[in-house]
């Protein structure tokens, strides 16, 4: 089987059937012979052949990439595949990795606007990744998960199966009314929320955290010395009520879903928190040969959002810890995943 991981990125603005069809054709072993629109039971079909055997790509467009919203059309393109040299393949906006994972699953392929693609089928195999969503919707999605935002999305979050009433969430929030119907009607277009008599809840909370996670940022921390190491800092910090500073990150990791072991303490603090925080561990600044790392939350989003790991021992929320770590380098990434499946999961999953 030909296999192809490094094709290269193709313009956005191409026609869709030229975007799909100079994607397939950097596959040197395939030939196109037409490409038609007048096909039932899809956008447009592409006839050709792999080197050895002709087959039929039947080609749905559809104006969304969240997985949630495209079940049945996977589905479909799914019993397409199972016919003989037939296949599927789905164009969307933007493919994320949870997307290509479940067409992978599905036996189908799929390209994005972006150039992103991974097709499978007979003696053809590409794949290209790397490519960044739509600035449009990188945007909608920053809006999602802005400051004020995030506080409805975090109560949410914390108890997945609840059913809301839209004022409740109001109270717990503190927003306003009109903020929290804005946050819920772009839930709600996503395919992220479900409405019923009962109230208002999450339908898909692994696609938000997924979306979530693509385009968080952490605020920069301020690096610091101490004197202080290993057992003599934990001691230092132990008996903590959580009022003004949490576990973050990997130390936070530490204590969540142990993976790795590291040298810097990470912090997040208020700014009582920090001046306690210097006072405690004698720290002094340093943008180098640093032993401490802390980030300042003068929203207290973090703070409000805690975790009581253990006695005397309070870090960021399960959440919060998974998108600080999903920022991360490899080995955050790594403490990311395992936290996901041992805590995260479980909780998500749960009648």
């Amino acid at each position: 089987m030909k296999s192809y991981e490094s094709v290269k990125p193709l313009p956005s603005d191409l026609p869709l059937e030229q975007l799909v069809q100079d994607f397939l054709t950097q596959i040197p072993t395939l030939e196109i012979s037409e490409i038609s629109k007048q096909a039932p039971r899809a956008d447009f079909t592409i006839k050709l052949n792999d080197g050895t055997n002709d087959w039929i790509v039947l080609v749905e467009v559809k104006n969304t990439g969240h997985p949630s919203r495209l079940t049945n059309t996977i589905e479909q393109l799914a019993q397409v595949s199972h016919a003989p040299n037939k296949y599927g393949l789905l164009v969307v906006p933007w493919m994320s990795e949870k997307l290509e994972a479940q067409c992978r699953a599905k036996g189908i392929g799929c390209i994005d606007f972006e150039g992103n693609g991974m097709v499978r089928f007979g003696h053809a195999f590409a794949r290209s990744t790397g490519k960044p969503p739509p600035k449009q919707e990188t945007k909608g999605l920053k809006s999602l998960f802005g400051t004020k935002a995030t506080r409805v999305l975090r109560l949410m979050l914390h108890e997945p199966k609840r059913y809301w009433r839209t004022q409740a969430l109001v109270d717990a929030a503190q927003i306003s009314l009109g903020y929290v119907h804005k946050i819920t009607n772009a839930l709600n277009e996503r395919g992220w929320l479900e409405k019923t008599k009962q109230g208002i809840r999450l339908s898909h909370p692994q696609d938000l955290i997924e979306a979530w996670a693509a385009v968080y940022t952490p605020a920069p921390p301020t690096t610091f010395y101490s004197l202080k190491h290993g057992k003599m800092l934990s001691e230092t910090l132990f008996d903590n009520d959580g009022a003004h500073w949490l576990y973050a990150g990997l130390s936070a990791a530490d204590w969540l879903a142990p993976l790795v072991r590291q040298n810097t303490l990470q912090l997040v603090a208020d700014e009582t928190g920090l001046q306690k925080l210097k006072e405690l561990l004698g720290l002094k600044p340093a943008l180098t040969g640093f032993n401490v790392a802390i980030t300042l939350d003068s929203q207290r989003d973090s703070l409000r959002d805690k975790f009581h790991a253990a006695p005397g021992i309070w870090t960021t929320s399960l959440l919060q810890t998974y998108l600080d770590l999903s920022s991360g380098n490899d080995r955050a990434r790594e403490a990311a995943h395992l936290l996901y499946q041992q805590r995260i999961k479980p909780i998500l999953e749960a009648e």
